[in-house]
């Protein structure tokens, strides 16, 4: 395997979903890449840490956001029953 093969989506796509972890070889740019480190999170949970900071950001905010949304939803629920 070449660096080249690194840099190329389909071929990290591929490797990813077989192997999360693969992500800690691929390219920076792809561990920028929005869809690549999904997929490699997808197949391994521990893949997150090898995402780019700016990648790594965005889905910590997301995240968080949807968890303080179940939260709110769930208190109001609670008393509104």
């Amino acid at each position: 395997m070449t660096t080249e093969n690194w840099n190329d989506k389909d071929f990290v796509l591929e490797k990813v979903k077989q192997n999360g972890l693969a992500l800690e070889f691929a390219s920076e740019e792809l561990r920028n890449d929005l869809e690549v480190v999904i997929e490699a999170i997808k197949q391994d949970l521990n893949a997150f840490s090898f995402a780019s900071p700016e990648v790594n950001k965005a889905i910590r905010e997301f995240t968080g956001r949807k968890m303080k949304e179940e939260i709110f939803e769930e208190i109001i629920n609670l008393y509104t029953k």
